[in-house]
């Protein structure tokens, strides 16, 4: 690989590496700019995870109470 090529592998590298964000909270428009659109959907997306999370521990404390029997 010529030199010139290996130079431009790592500026792309680096370039790459300079752009990585922290993880955030979908509402955080400073790090990531997100459409209000896709910011409801994520929003409304981590309401129903929520439900299905609650659901399941029930669905698990009911079975585990069947299984006391």
């Amino acid at each position: 690989m010529e030199k010139s090529e290996w130079d431009e592998l790592n500026n792309l590298e680096q370039d790459v590496l300079s752009d990585r964000r922290e993880p955030h909270q979908f509402g955080d428009k400073t790090k990531w700019p997100i459409d209000e659109q896709v910011e409801t959907i994520l929003s409304q997306a981590e309401v129903e995870i929520q439900k299905l999370n609650k659901a399941r521990l029930v669905a698990r404390d009911s079975l585990s109470r069947k299984m006391d029997f």
